[in-house]
């Protein structure tokens, strides 16, 4: 995805939709796993500036999913189960989708909200 500018990226206080955008992304993680969201929320705003080439955005930082291949998945594979029975596998087993990790990036104002839903949409 990309960075927010550092140059002309503005902080503002999250609104009651993205909010619930954010919470129910984090829906079914783990409660070790899940984000604590500060109070008060805040989200970066991209602007545009020269630096940025008036896009609001600088550089790029990956988003990224992975499970662990142990026995019991190399078991589950071997069944040849479908790919909604092997996302709700991997979920069980404590993965993070990439749009999750987008959503640790938006808190994290690294970028936006709209910019994780732009790359991780179906």
């Amino acid at each position: 995805v990309r960075k927010a500018c550092k140059n002309c990226s503005k902080k503002r206080k999250v609104s009651a939709t993205e909010l619930a955008v954010l919470q129910k992304g984090f829906k079914g993680l783990p409660k070790s796993m899940q984000p604590k969201i500060p109070s008060p929320m805040l989200l970066v705003e991209v602007k545009g500036c020269k630096s940025c080439n008036n896009t609001g955005y600088k550089g790029r930082v990956g988003i990224f999913e992975a499970i662990v291949a142990d026995d019991a998945l190399e078991t589950f594979v071997a069944k040849s189960p479908s790919i909604a029975e092997l996302r709700a596998y991997a979920a069980r087993q404590g993965m993070v989708t990439m749009y999750q990790d987008g959503l640790f990036k938006v808190i994290e104002q690294t970028t936006t909200l709209q910019e994780v839903e732009r790359v991780t949409a179906e």
